[in-house]
């Protein structure tokens, strides 16, 4: 009996209907299970190096965001912040690079940068989705 019922909700679901006990899944889960998966296929499309710098990218944007954003109440501010900060990470991080082994590799500076975006986003998304929950509920 049970599994009917989960059965009709995940028909609902795949068709695009929202129930109250069937939500969408965030995008957020797609795109990390994406970063997830896609390393471990045959062949790591992506180097490890770079995975690490995209994760750091995404906390310091997240992280500075969320701070931003708790000062100023402005999401555009927070945003422009976290991904600036990530970049100056990066830009940071393979000066230092180049200084100490001669060698800088701008792909470090991309991922920082693209961890950077993804983790603002990722922190503006969640504000957006409070905001309209507390619009709903007024």
């Amino acid at each position: 009996m049970k599994l009917q019922g989960f059965k009709i909700q995940m028909d609902t679901y795949l068709r695009g209907q929202n129930t109250s006990k069937v939500k969408r899944l965030p995008l957020l889960l797609i795109l990390g299970m994406f970063f997830v998966v896609i390393p471990t296929l045959k062949g790591q499309l992506i180097q490890e190096d770079k995975m690490l710098h995209f994760g750091v990218g995404a906390v310091i944007g997240a992280g500075t965001t969320g701070v931003v954003y708790g000062i100023t109440k402005n999401k555009t501010k927070a945003v422009i912040w976290g991904i600036g900060l990530s970049t100056l990470a990066g830009i940071t991080k393979e000066v230092i690079d180049h200084n100490r082994y001669g060698k800088a590799d701008t792909g470090d500076m991309v991922a920082t940068t693209l961890g950077g975006i993804f983790g603002s986003f990722s922190v503006k998304i969640v504000l957006d989705k409070k905001r309209k929950r507390r619009r709903r509920l007024k």
